[in-house]
């Protein structure tokens, strides 16, 4: 039987189900509406499906939403009749392709039955931190949480995994490699411009350094604050802490302003959040496990100077445009030697990060990413229509 892609497939009218999250802020949400945002402007239907406590509506996304137990920074927890109820939409929706952004909740698992039922294609995207150094408890967990589901992605018509590290973790867990398919993480390089910093001479400082994500254990921002006290240089530089998390409470009690330390809390409006990165010199994390976040490449997108621990894919993007790169055993160590040496030698961030830019144009760019995203839907859907149809 020959067939004729455009008479099969009228791609732009592909209707799509995406499933994420809303909350708590993350780069994970973040994500999820970036490209969905792209996707309809480009003229695809797509219905987010979440956990929320109420029917949610916001922007010009179609949504809808499922009662959960509890909602957890990296897990949700659902109750025993979601999955059921989440079938049921499923088959009123009856999309064309199902989209996940992995890991979500135990629904993850249910997927590829529900797929292989409603005979629609399912593709994930693994947001998952990781590290492929396993010195520290946070990479053995998030290790045994990937062994986990190991054995059910690889039953999911297509993972998107955001480098090479991640898929060779999945590759050394029995993951089959037509399985998965490198999409990395993306910004978009319009919003995310360089700027003059405005902040710096009104606190009256020679340098700020910015710490931007959850305040949570695996940040291992305990490690980042004590390099910073010992370093001895708030009266010179200042250190910004952006984000909200378990641990903001325990850690704010014992560094605080007097340190040189300004915590700013979360910041979820995207104008406010650019503003603050415009502002910046140089942004820093010390996570112990990391997926590809997106705080990298928005700060690489404004030009800053970017110092991030080994963990998940950091080194990948950071090896390409020179970076400074540290291990996240030796982060304390690392940190109490480079906080004085850059306020020093100022001109040294400039050298380091000239490049960052070109290399998100090129390499991380929204638009690019969701093109290909767009190529992924219609060589699965093509191959699902072949397959469904191969013996008429």
């Amino acid at each position: 039987m020959v067939f004729n892609n455009e008479k099969l497939l009228n791609i732009r009218s592909m209707n799509i189900a995406w499933i994420g999250k809303r909350s708590p802020f993350c780069g994970n949400t973040v994500h999820s509406k970036e490209v969905i945002r792209r996707l309809e402007k480009r003229g695809y239907k797509v219905t987010f499906l979440h956990f929320f406590k109420n029917p949610l509506r916001i922007d010009n996304i179609n949504e809808l939403s499922f009662l959960y137990i509890e909602k957890m920074q990296a897990y949700t927890l659902i109750s025993m009749w979601t999955p059921q109820v989440f079938f049921r939409t499923l088959y009123i929706l009856s999309p064309n392709i199902l989209h996940i952004a992995l890991a979500l909740s135990p629904l993850d698992f249910f997927l590829p039955e529900f797929s292989n039922k409603l005979n629609i294609p399912v593709i994930g995207t693994l947001h998952s931190a990781f590290s492929l150094e396993f010195n520290n408890t946070n990479a053995y967990t998030h290790y045994l949480l990937y062994k986990t589901y190991s054995n059910f992605i690889a039953l999911y018509t297509k993972i998107i995994v955001f480098s090479t590290l991640q898929r060779r973790l999945l590759l050394s867990l029995g993951v089959p490699p037509h399985k998965l398919l490198i999409l990395p993480n993306s910004v978009n390089y319009f919003k995310y411009l360089p700027g003059k910093s405005r902040l710096k001479q009104a606190v009256k400082t020679q340098c700020i350094f910015l710490f931007f994500g959850r305040i949570a254990i695996e940040k291992n921002l305990y490690s980042l604050l004590k390099a910073w006290r010992v370093s001895s240089i708030a009266k010179h530089g200042k250190l910004l802490i952006v984000g909200s998390g378990p641990l903001e409470d325990i850690l704010m009690m014992d560094y605080k302003a007097s340190h040189g330390i300004i915590w700013l809390g979360e910041v979820g409006d995207e104008f406010k959040r650019i503003n603050i990165l415009k502002n910046m010199q140089i942004v820093i994390s010390s996570s112990d496990v990391e997926g590809l976040p997106l705080s990298l490449l928005e700060a690489m997108s404004c030009r800053l100077t970017c110092i991030f621990t080994n963990a998940g894919s950091n080194a990948e993007v950071i090896s390409s445009y020179g970076g400074i790169l540290i291990k996240t055993h030796e982060t304390i160590n690392c940190l109490k030697i480079l906080f004085p040496f850059l306020l020093k030698r100022n001109g040294f961030w400039h050298i380091v990060s000239h490049k960052s830019r070109e290399i998100v144009i090129r390499r991380y760019s929204l638009f690019k990413c969701v093109r290909k995203l767009e190529n992924l839907y219609s060589e699965v859907l093509l191959q699902h229509v072949f397959v469904k149809y191969r013996f008429i």
